[in-house]
């Protein structure tokens, strides 16, 4: 995007892409304002990279730990298991999902304003794009660098969605091997545990939150595609008027 940006622009008049008083600097001044965008434009590319990589490392980790959480749980109540599950085990597995948890929680308090911008501040600059896009007659280097822009944006907010919403269904999918075990044969204070344990499953909504607004789940995906939509009928409904 940086590098389009240095060569379209080449010949443009600096009254149209640069903005007071950049636009009156000399002539000789603006090769060196263009490999200084470049170089913060390449930055940003870094950086917005190197934080969406260790926001999908964090929650892979986060991801097998529930997995192992899982495991665990399928292994104590396995039908070929002839060990009836002490009460002791079933609750140091318990606290091991409310310790990741608690992962969970860090995780979206340090990642709060990663997750935030994609919805807060992305996804209406992606809708602007778009309303630039359908609605006004754009420049050839606008056409260039306007879908180059919205495709970055867009894998932001598709990147941040799609490992959010995988580790939400993942820390839910405990209750599933709930519900294909046998408690037949547990004691009272064992059902008691698993009973919170479930409670816990089916009353929080476990997964990252957007400023503690709502919680990032498949629901998601569907709020924001019909946003979108939604916004694209109505400008061609407003363009074709």
């Amino acid at each position: 995007m940086a590098l389009v940006y240095l060569i379209t622009f080449h010949n443009a008049d600096p009254n149209v892409i640069y903005l007071t008083p950049m636009k009156d600097l000399p002539q000789s001044y603006h090769l060196f304002m263009k490999v200084a965008c470049f170089v913060f434009l390449l930055f940003n590319a870094m950086q917005l990279h190197f934080v969406l990589h260790f926001f999908t490392f964090i929650s892979y980790c986060i991801f097998k730990e529930f997995s192992l959480v899982n495991t665990r749980i399928a292994k104590m109540f396995d039908k070929k298991n002839e060990d009836t599950p002490s009460t002791s085990e079933i609750e140091k597995v318990r606290q091991h999902f409310e310790d990741t948890c608690s992962l969970v929680n860090l995780a979206s308090e340090v990642f709060k304003h990663v997750i935030g911008s994609c919805y807060i501040a992305s996804v209406p600059v992606i809708c602007l794009m778009l309303y630039g896009l359908i609605h006004d007659s754009l420049d050839m280097e606008e056409y260039l660098m306007l879908p180059m822009t919205m495709g970055l944006l867009i894998f932001m907010v598709a990147v941040s969605t799609l490992t959010s919403v995988v580790l939400n269904m993942k820390a839910h999918s405990s209750l599933s091997c709930f519900l294909m075990s046998d408690f037949s044969q547990l004691s009272d204070r064992s059902l008691h545990t698993i009973n919170t344990f479930i409670m816990r499953l089916t009353t929080t909504n476990i997964g990252y939150t957007v400023y503690s607004l709502f919680t990032i789940d498949s629901s998601t995906i569907l709020m924001l595609t019909g946003t979108i939509l939604t916004y694209v009928v109505v400008v061609l409904q407003f363009k074709t008027d």
